[in-house]
This record gives structure tokens, C-alpha cells and sequence, in this order.
């Protein structure tokens, strides 16, 4: 235990609960109240949403590849993004100039599976007078191994910041279940056609970029006064798993989707933080050998800021 507490003074590395920023200290504590019997936080059941809303801003959601001990930045909160100069987003760690430092501190973590709070200088950023805290807490798969790492970056400079809304750069606000190659792709050509917009716009879809994905996608119009969602396109997997009788009615016209329910408020959530979700649906159709759906929906606009279409990427679970 010595050689373990060495080696965390040498990264600088301190027990979250002993830091002085109160931002800290909750994602502890979010932390701790989420965790299960093992004392582990199943990352399934992990959403930026459930998090106290003051931490939003200030947020990294970092994917642990541990076969090559590598870290890939998910989400960003845009304080950390305005704040640092530069949005991470899709990058590794590994990668980033003078992050060694942050690269050594997350695999004492996923090594020892620890929480931890630290103190450092800015280096990664634009601006290289910019000192930080950070706090990290893992989140992990069903067998205990760290499968993402969650954390809160307090960034403090000589210039100072106005108070920017509680939000996060638009990814997903929570996490697949299992890794679909379907999901992986759209999700990152949705990344690639969005850019620096809020949002990507639908008639920069070209379906010929993402041919594997076609067939299990479904593109809806979200209407307005009131809100509704209806299937403008529907690939050939995703018709199979779908009653006739329904393909062409909208959300409000079907018994089980209409407002107040599990599936208005999924696709109802895309449309209020404009950020795409992952989620697990109950199946109700036909076909017998399917037990369930697992879904990315993804948000797109005309204008590249007010969600108007969602595409939904459905993968129909087997018994």
C-alpha cells in the first residue's frame, strides 16, 4: 500500500473529497451514491443528465481502450473547451502536446481503479498560462474494468471569463450498452458532417458514406404545434422488425409511443438538448426471436440549430 500512495504523490495525485473546489467534491459524491454492492458505477447506467447541473460545463467523458492503455475524449463541456482554447473532442490523450502528465494519472486509475483529484499546470491548451484541478472517477464495464473515465476540470487564468450556460459539446449525453459497429460509424459521420455547427444539417447526408448503416436507419421529421415524430425513410433491417400497419403513422397515431411514454420521452430528450442518446427500447411488434432495441438517434437540422430530423439507428436485439 506504501508503494501505491508514492506512487500517487508522485503524479500529484490527492482523495477527491480533499479538494477546495465544491465542483470536485460532487462528482465524488455523484459518484459514490452511484456506485453498486461492488463498488463499482456500471457506465450503462451513467447520463450527463443525472449529473448536478453545475458540473455540465465543466466536464471530460474520456472512452478507456486498456488493451493499448489509450483514452479517447467523448464529451466536453464547453467551459472546459472556451477555457483551454481548444475542443478535444475525438482525440486521445497520448496524442495531445504536454498531456503525459494527464496520460500517467489516468492509467494509475484504470490500474488501480481509483478516484482521484489533482492539481497541475495547463499545457495541452492554447493558452499555456492557464493552471487546472481535476477530479476523475471510473465508471465501468459489468466484470469491474474501467471502461471510461469522468471528469470535472476546474481551469482557472489571468483573463476573465464570463458564466457560460450549463451545457456540454454535443455528443451523446449517455452510453452505449454494448460497442455496435453501426452505432460507431454513423456516430462518427455524424461528428464528421456536423463540424464546428451546433448541429449537422440533413441535406448533407449522403447515405453512400455510410452504406453498412443504411440499411438499419430510419430518418423522422420532428413536427412542431404540437411535437410529433414521423418516418420520412426506413431502411430494409429496420422495416423488417416494424408492424405494416404502423410505418406510416406518427408517434401520436400509435398506442405505446404517444406522449408519456419511454419512447416520446427518448426521442423527446434529442429534441430538447440537441445532443444524440443511446438507449435500450422495448420491442412490441411482430417477430417473434426479437427481445428488445437498441437505438442511437441522432439529431439534425435545417438551419444548424433547432433539431428538426432524427435519425435513428436501430439494432434489433435477438432473444
Amino acid at each position: 500500500m506504501t508503494g501505491l500512495f508514492d506512487a500517487a504523490a508522485r503524479l500529484g495525485i490527492y482523495d477527491p473529497i480533499e479538494s477546495k473546489h465544491p465542483e470536485i467534491r460532487a462528482l465524488y459524491e455523484f459518484w459514490l451514491n452511484g456506485r453498486d454492492s461492488k463498488g463499482n458505477f456500471n457506465y450503462k447506467r451513467f447520463d450527463v443528465l443525472d449529473l448536478p447541473r453545475k458540473l455540465v460545463s465543466k466536464i471530460y467523458l474520456i472512452r478507456v481502450h486498456a488493451n493499448e492503455m489509450t483514452f479517447e475524449v467523448r464529451i466536453v463541456g464547453n467551459d472546459v473547451i472556451q477555457s483551454a482554447g481548444i475542443n478535444a473532442t475525438g482525440r486521445y490523450i497520448g496524442d495531445m502536446p504536454g498531456a503525459e502528465l494527464s496520460q500517467k494519472r489516468m492509467e494509475f486509475c484504470v490500474k488501480n481503479n481509483i478516484p482521484y483529484a489533482a492539481d497541475a499546470k495547463l499545457t495541452w491548451g492554447k493558452h499555456d498560462f492557464k493552471s487546472f484541478d481535476v477530479g476523475t472517477v471510473p465508471l465501468h464495464h459489468d466484470d469491474g474494468r474501467v471502461a471510461y473515465l469522468l471528469s470535472v476540470v476546474c481551469i482557472y487564468s489571468q483573463l476573465e471569463q464570463e458564466e457560460s450556460p450549463s451545457n456540454f459539446n454535443a455528443t451523446c449525453s449517455n452510453l452505449p450498452e454494448e460497442d455496435i459497429e453501426i452505432f460507431d460509424d454513423a456516430f462518427a459521420y455524424w461528428l464528421t458532417i456536423k463540424g464546428d455547427q451546433k448541429l449537422p444539417i440533413k441535406s448533407d447526408i449522403d447515405v453512400t458514406k455510410i452504406p453498412k448503416v443504411l440499411p438499419h436507419l430510419i430518418l423522422y421529421d420532428v413536427l412542431t404545434e404540437p411535437l410529433d415524430f414521423k418516418r420520412r425513410l426506413i431502411g430494409e433491417d429496420a422495416k423488417s422488425g416494424i408492424r405494416r400497419d404502423v410505418i406510416d403513422k406518427s408517434f401520436r397515431e400509435q398506442p405505446g409511443k404517444q406522449p408519456g411514454s419511454l419512447v416520446w420521452s427518448f426521442f423527446k430528450t434529442v429534441c430538447q438538448t440537441a445532443a444524440p442518446r443511446y438507449g435500450r427500447l422495448p420491442y412490441e411488434g411482430h417477430v417473434e426471436k426479437i427481445s428488445s432495441a437498441l437505438n442511437l438517434l441522432l439529431p439534425f437540422s435545417d438551419n444548424g440549430v433547432d433539431v428538426k430530423y432524427i435519425m435513428n439507428v436501430i439494432y434489433w436485439k435477438p432473444n
